[in-house]
């Protein structure tokens, strides 16, 4: 039986994604850095010719030719590598940039209630074309440091060094690297500890600056309030920095006095080997070698920032690949574009627990809603309602249990149509804020103009008009933005509709008539409607009472009524307030 290949590490797959994501530039790139890296080496062995010939007094000419040929290759390697570099730059951001919108938007909804999904998604989408355009430098720059400490290895042999001279020269200045891998792992624990403190300081940041919460901040007097928690997140990211930028003090000033002795070894070193050779050639194999040293020095050194620079900013490769990581759910269509035939609804033993919480949000919830049906979920606020219909819809998988739609599960269908409470208000075009639900439909006049119809709105005449004051737009009230959100669930002709408390901002006789309204438009549909107002419950087939993630009773009005249960106490608390609370005119 043959071995099964092992799995491809999430590391190496980021790395592989960025090498195929633009292998031309790439390609180019390589080749300007190799013919950039041979500059050193063959610069050290002409001048050594050169100063030789100044020496011996003839055969300067062709040295100070081949020196002009060297420079004319550094010059147009250094002009075409900037284009170059942009180029692949682009290219590598915007497919990374793909991958990290297709993984914010194509993870299983319930992660976007993990705090610790928001963490890695914000650390790796922070400041992402900054960071992979310095880990590609780096990279970029290893190459040619690499290639170009080579070729001075070669040069030294060439002006008659030997091996000895040459592997002291590693050695010596390899003494650097004891301290870039203490500079890089300070600097990606920094980071990593950043990550949540800067999150928090943004979101009070926006609070302050957000034209949605000015009112609010403003009338509650919040100002004060809200700047000291930024303050705080705000110093305890400065905490982070001081401690890092302390532990790269202390591993500097070690590496420079690592450096001050390589130096003084260059020179003894350099001047022996010259000694030991002959006459006329002893002059520009020193200078040769001394050149060589320093520049060897100078590009080991450099391979080790580079190496440790690629170290730092790897961040960024771990950052994606352990957003990449993340579990994708399967991709299904939207509602169907076409049919309107209603679709029964069966759940069982089904249990939901957000991430990250203690307790289960459902627990053990059964149910079956026959094909056109209306059902009402009502109970308190935190029973359970919302949750239970974002299951049925598909947007949740469920932790334990079955949910069925027309005998088939949720991953085999479309999804439903729903109007939420927090519906979108997208600040585009009022033909982009209804089409969105059923793209087929998007340019399709009639179709649109008829949804806004139905939902009682006035923009039908205005499909390309733009709304929100973002851009520009018509900024709508409450209850028109409520209408577009409206025509948006009725154009997604889906055989389910949930309609989750859209209406709650309305008064209660105008929510029924709505939903009312809703219902009928939607006839031959199976609809389930949410709400903690009981008046609109009575428009529907059946009632399920939700209580502590439970269905705790079922039936309708009357029977619930009849039951002198959870749901009468709460009909007679709401009834109460009319009668009672309300003042009489």
């Amino acid at each position: 039986m043959s071995a099964k290949p092992a799995p491809r590490s999430p590391v190496a797959s980021v790395v592989r994604d960025l090498m195929a994501a633009a292998p031309l530039p790439a390609l180019v790139q390589l080749i300007l850095t190799a013919l950039n890296a041979a500059r050193p080496g063959l610069s050290t062995v002409i001048t050594a010719g050169f100063v030789n010939g100044l020496v011996l007094g003839r055969g300067v000419l062709p040295w100070a030719v081949a020196f002009g040929g060297v420079a004319l290759l550094e010059m147009l390697t250094n002009v075409f590598s900037g284009p170059a570099r942009e180029w692949h730059q682009a290219m590598i951001t915007l497919r990374v940039q793909q991958r990290v919108l297709a993984c914010a938007g194509g993870v299983p909804l319930a992660r976007h209630f993990d705090p610790d999904f928001h963490d890695r998604l914000a650390q790796a989408s922070k400041n992402l074309s900054e960071r992979l355009a310095r880990w590609i430098e780096s990279a970029l720059s290893l190459i040619h440091s690499t290639l170009a400490t080579a070729g001075l290895l070669g040069a030294i042999f060439a002006l008659g060094g030997g091996a000895w001279l040459a592997g002291v020269l590693v050695v010596s200045s390899l003494a650097g690297l004891l301290t870039h891998g203490p500079l890089a792992r300070i600097e990606r624990e920094r980071s990593r500890l950043l990550a949540r403190p800067q999150r928090i300081a943004a979101t009070w940041a926006d609070l302050l600056s957000r034209r949605e919460s000015a009112g609010e901040v403003r009338l509650f007097g919040l100002g004060d309030w809200i700047r000291a928690r930024w303050a705080a997140a705000y110093r305890t990211s400065g905490e982070v920095d001081v401690r890092a930028a302390g532990g790269q003090l202390l591993w500097n000033g070690a590496g420079a006095a690592v450096t001050v002795g390589a130096y003084g070894a260059l020179l003894v070193l350099a001047a022996g080997a010259a000694a030991r050779m002959d006459p006329a050639q002893a002059a520009g194999a020193f200078a040769g070698f001394l050149m060589t040293g320093e520049l060897m020095q100078a590009f080991l050194r450099q391979m080790l920032n580079d190496a440790g620079s690629m170290y730092q900013h790897a961040g960024v490769i771990g950052d994606l690949a352990a957003l990449f990581a993340e579990p994708e759910e399967t991709e299904r269509l939207p509602p169907d574009a076409g049919a309107e035939r209603p679709v029964s609804v069966d759940a069982q033993s089904v249990v939901f627990r957000y991430p990250g919480a203690a307790a289960d949000t459902l627990k053990s919830v059964s149910l079956r809603i026959a094909p056109g049906e209306v059902v009402a979920l009502v109970g308190a606020n935190g029973a359970g309602k919302s949750t239970l219909a974002a299951l049925l819809l598909g947007l949740f998988r469920p932790g334990g249990g079955s949910i069925l739609v027309d005998s088939a599960d949720l991953s085999e269908r479309s999804r439903g149509s729903a109007v939420f409470q927090n519906f979108i208000r997208f600040a585009l075009p009022v033909r982009d804020n209804v089409g969105f639900s059923n793209l087929v439909k998007l340019r399709d006049d009639a179709a649109l103009q008829g949804a806004l119809q139905q939902a009682g709105s006035d923009l039908k005449g205005e499909l390309d008009a733009w709304l929100g004051a973002e851009f520009g737009g018509r900024d709508l009230s409450g209850g028109e933005w409520l209408r577009v959100a409206i025509a948006r669930g009725l154009l997604a002709r889906s055989g389910l509709i949930v309609l989750d408390e859209p209406t709650a901002a309305i008064d209660p006789v105008a929510e029924l008539e709505l939903v009312r309204r809703l219902l009928a438009l939607g006839a031959g549909r199976t609809a389930i409607v949410v709400s903690h107002r009981l008046g609109i419950a009575r428009v529907a087939h059946r009632i399920l009472v939700m209580e502590d993630g439970r269905i705790a009773e079922a039936g309708t009005h009357a029977e619930l009524l009849a039951m002198n249960g959870i749901y009468a106490e709460m009909w007679r608390a709401q009834a109460s307030w009319y009668v009672d609370v309300l003042p009489h005119r």
